[in-house]
């Protein structure tokens, strides 16, 4: 299984953070997007969560948004609501500079 990281920054602390927290809580639930074009999930939050789980070896549980008109994402600090069409259309246009994780 593959994930593309919708957000692309993250912060070392915070990853070891997670990754304390996820030692102990387990495998985190993410909210995706199924994209057919490229067979992979877009994860529309968790960049830390997921990176935590790539590190330690544990598959997140996807929470598949797939079939929502509108998501709520956070950028830079603010939530937006978002058509999960431009999401992909997004996607689309800077998959080269997306990070792909991929889980077993």
């Amino acid at each position: 299984m593959q994930i593309v990281l919708l957000h692309r920054h993250y912060n070392q602390e915070q990853l070891e953070q997670v990754k304390a927290e996820m030692v102990k809580l387990g495998s985190p639930m993410i909210r995706t997007i199924w994209s057919e074009m490229y067979g992979f999930w877009l994860a529309v939050e968790g960049s830390h969560r997921l990176r935590a789980a790539a590190e330690l070896g544990i598959s997140p549980k996807i929470n598949d948004i797939s079939n929502h008109k509108i998501v709520t994402i956070q950028v830079d600090g603010d939530y937006e609501s978002v058509a999960i069409i431009d999401l992909l259309e997004e996607l689309q246009d800077n998959a080269r500079h997306s990070v792909i994780l991929s889980f077993d």
